[in-house]
């Protein structure tokens, strides 16, 4: 059995962050959003109790999408 690791919400401290899709596969189509995927790696997390949306940064930090 492997061990899993959770990523807590940053935002509302209780959430679990989960990818949720891939850049290049989905994406909302916004041009700002876009860009911001840009630089932020493979996966858009959503977290299951605010549900917002973050990526990752250069840093492994979650950047909230807006």
């Amino acid at each position: 059995m492997s061990h899993l690791d959770y990523i807590v919400c940053s935002v509302c401290q209780n959430g679990i962050l989960d990818p949720i899709a891939q850049i290049g596969i989905e994406g909302t189509g916004d041009p700002e959003s876009f860009q911001s995927l840009s630089f932020a790696g493979e996966k858009i997390y959503h977290c299951d109790k605010c549900n917002r949306e973050f990526v990752k940064d250069q840093n492994n930090r979650f950047l909230e999408l807006k």
